[in-house]
């Protein structure tokens, strides 16, 4: 009978000699049939144990946060006014949709419509309605959030009607003060 002689390379896969045979040794983190088949050198088995503990706590870790954002970021929230949650006023700098966003679903699930009085805002829930103020003209209008803004240096997006009714189409971005509608 012919003696199989296997050696472990470095690439961790098994080289059968004699046989013909090619195994290989990598299972991943959660399988035995490595260590059942070919049995690793103590220092390789400490060395995998760590890279799966690892990674199992990282797949946990991200299983966690993604139930989290899904249970806290959920369609069906409960429509607040800004009075209930304690919100009284914002300012800060504010820009509007471009007209590649018409016609697009937003965070709510309606369509964007850039002749409409709405807006995007980073926390107030869907359907609050919200007066913005233009503060160098005093000029103000009343839009309704239906959209998220993942932006760290405005706090509303608004459509493109109501940032004519405010008058700075031309300028892009204006500083405007936000206040329950």
């Amino acid at each position: 009978m012919n003696r199989i002689k296997r050696t472990v390379a470095l690439s961790g896969r098994a080289d059968f000699q004699n046989s013909g045979e090619h195994r290989s040794t990598t299972t991943g983190c959660f399988g035995k049939i490595g260590r059942a088949l070919l049995p690793l050198p103590g220092s390789a088995h400490a060395g995998m144990r760590r890279y799966c503990g690892a990674a199992r706590t990282a797949a946990i870790s991200c299983l966690l946060a993604l139930v989290f954002v899904a249970l806290s970021h959920g369609t069906a929230r409960a429509q607040s006014t800004a009075d209930e949650s304690g919100w009284q006023s914002e300012q800060g700098n504010a820009s509007f949709y471009g007209k590649a966003h018409n016609g697009r679903r937003t965070a709510s699930g309606v369509r964007f419509d850039q002749n409409a009085l709405t807006a995007a805002h980073p926390w107030l829930p869907f359907g609050t309605r919200v007066r913005v103020t233009l503060e160098a003209t005093g000029r103000s209008v009343v839009v309704t959030i239906t959209d998220r803004l993942k932006s760290a240096h405005r706090i509303i997006d608004l459509s493109r009607e109501a940032a004519a009714q405010l008058g700075f189409i031309r300028q892009g971005v204006a500083f405007v003060s936000l206040t329950p509608g």
